[in-house]
């Protein structure tokens, strides 16, 4: 049986440093970190799941300590707050994603729901998780595939 993180890794080519994906990895943790804020309440858990992600799945994170993964978040939502209001760090994150092309924009939906997926997605978040894959402009079918395969995992780990 494999575990959530193991099940993301195989999915999305994990583990490769920044380029290689396609995106730079702070618009990544952006997504990661509009995520957590989709509810506009962010837990432990959620913060959490969010340095297990970064330390598990890329290579550039994996021997920080928490402490500089923790301020990685920290400027994450500093950068977001310049963005704006919530809707337009959305906007202005997906626009900048979906300039990479559609793998980007598939592993940053998936990044951004295995962070929901930390306490439950609740309605706010699956209100999100829709703005996020109509802004990122992924087919509603692909963004589906992407949340059941997390799901499947995320339940036998």
């Amino acid at each position: 049986m494999s575990s959530f993180w193991s099940e993301l890794r195989d999915a999305f080519d994990e583990g490769r440093d920044e380029g290689l994906h396609g995106a730079p990895n702070e618009l990544l943790v952006d997504a990661m970190m509009l995520a957590a804020r989709a509810d506009r309440k962010v837990t432990e858990d959620e913060l959490e799941r969010v340095v297990r992600l970064l330390a598990g799945h890329f290579a550039r994170f994996r021997d920080l300590p928490a402490k500089e993964l923790y301020a990685l978040l920290h400027a994450s939502v500093l950068r977001l707050d310049a963005r704006g209001e919530p809707e337009d760090q959305l906007a202005s994150v997906a626009r900048e994603l979906r300039a990479h092309g559609g793998f980007a924009a598939e592993k940053v939906y998936a990044l951004a729901y295995a962070t929901l997926l930390s306490g439950g997605v609740d309605e706010a978040e699956r209100a999100f998780a829709a703005r996020l894959r109509a802004a990122l402009e992924l087919e509603p079918r692909r963004a589906r595939e992407i949340e059941l395969d997390l799901e499947t995992a995320a339940r036998l780990r």
